[in-house]
């Protein structure tokens, strides 16, 4: 089975245990390989449902963005978020609004980690998938984006968590890449690789 913690629609749920079968009947793959293939395209439909943030953090000019005359610079506020922590506001001075996004306070280093978690899954799942991810994100993802999963005899399974604080809240609330989407998009997914296959086949 795909175990996915997510308020997934039943009939999504059904239509991709649909294609794991036809993966089996039509395309002569092994449980192991359709639950695998099912997986894959879950963790994929979940990175795209995940919003990447700006490159920079938000800001506030601090006393209506008045210029202190005594070294030229004006104060400002960035909103700061620390893990399960609310964000704070911390205090900084620059000449001006351009100074002030050449700092280091301004950039968010780790943008798009909740997407990268599910593409890390992705590598778990599938170990010959390549994730484009190294350093200390990698060391990050490893901890907090987990597979478990059991691909012999009865019962297999696979089941994928990202262990992101804050992974809930990076899913996109709108459009046409969601969380609440993301089975249907993955079933869909295998539903076509699998009908392009049948017809190359009998070409």
């Amino acid at each position: 089975m795909i175990d996915v913690q997510l308020q997934a629609n039943p009939a999504d749920m059904a239509s991709l245990r649909r294609q794991i079968e036809r993966a089996q009947s039509s395309l002569g793959k092994d449980m192991a390989e359709a639950l695998t293939w099912a997986a894959w395209s879950v963790a994929k439909t979940l990175g795209t449902a995940s919003k990447i943030a700006p490159k920079q953090r938000e800001y506030k000019l601090v006393d209506g963005g008045k210029l202190d005359k005594a070294d030229g610079k004006k104060s400002f506020v960035v909103k700061v978020w620390r893990q399960k922590a609310s964000p704070r506001w911390v205090f900084t001075r620059a000449a001006s609004v351009a100074e002030l996004k050449a700092q280091s306070l301004m950039q968010i280093k780790r943008r798009g980690l909740a997407q990268k978690a599910w593409m890390w899954c992705i590598k778990k799942v599938r170990r010959s998938a390549s994730v484009a991810v190294a350093g200390p994100v990698a060391g990050i993802l490893a901890k907090t984006a987990t597979v478990d999963k059991k691909l012999t005899g009865r019962d297999q399974y696979v089941s994928m968590t990202n262990g992101l604080d804050y992974a809930s809240e990076a899913f996109k609330q709108d459009g046409d890449r969601t969380a609440a989407n993301a089975v249907e998009r993955a079933a869909g997914m295998m539903e076509h690789t699998i009908d392009d296959k049948l017809k190359k086949a009998v070409k």
